[in-house]
């Protein structure tokens, strides 16, 4: 087991010394953050999947059948314009939240969507502080509830919409929530960085990724 982890470290090693190596010539900024991302990636010891994706960990979530639970973060590998996904909660007490974050930096500071017994809320991180309620039917009274919800990156500021239960078809010109019709959020700035995922915190999430966008304007 020793030998294994020690292998494991030289070929992080290996990898870092090779991407810091190339990242001297010709390489964008962009390029640099995200070969940034993968070395902080690589020298992590958990990761999660769901639906197919893979997620950093960061705290004490714990992962297994498609399923994360307890408190911390989930930061995707992926890059994502625009996040639509289906989930399946569990708040297990009245201090439980989740929050879907999307346009968001490394640290997962963006914008999403926050769930919590009695409370769900739309957001900016440069809008109205904590965020503003949704429309009715969306904040859960206790236990599992399902939603629908799609951040839209390529737009400033970043545009949240959300459906009720389960996902519609594709092809939707409305939504129960619409932060461009319904309570917006405030804020003016664009995404702050590619990333996008999830934060707990005692509670259990299941997801499933849309292969299309919903939404469209």
């Amino acid at each position: 087991m020793k030998q294994l982890k020690k292998t494991k470290n030289i070929l992080i090693l290996l990898v870092i010394s090779s991407l810091w190596q190339c990242s001297l010539f010709n390489k964008t900024e962009k390029d640099k953050t995200a070969e940034n991302f993968l070395i902080f990636s690589l020298l992590q010891s958990s990761l999660c999947t769901l639906n197919g994706e893979s997620f950093i960990v960061s705290g004490e979530i714990n992962c297994s059948n498609n399923e994360a639970s307890a408190t911390g973060k989930l930061i995707a590998t992926s890059e994502k314009e625009v996040v639509s996904l289906e989930i399946t909660g569990t708040l297990n007490d009245n201090t439980s939240e989740i929050k879907i974050i999307g346009g968001a930096d490394d640290n997962l500071n963006g914008s999403g969507f926050r769930f919590g017994v009695n409370i769900a809320k739309a957001f900016h991180p440069d809008g109205t502080s904590g965020g503003v309620d949704m429309t009715t039917g969306f904040a859960p009274s206790s236990g599992n509830f399902t939603h629908c919800l799609e951040i839209h990156t390529d737009e400033t500021p970043p545009h949240l919409v959300a459906w009720k239960n389960n996902c519609p078809s594709s092809g939707q010109s409305s939504a129960d929530y619409d932060s461009e019709s319904n309570n917006d959020p405030g804020g003016t700035s664009g995404k702050k960085g590619n990333r996008w995922g999830i934060e707990l915190k005692n509670a259990k999430i299941k997801i499933k990724i849309n292969t299309q966008t919903i939404f469209s304007h």
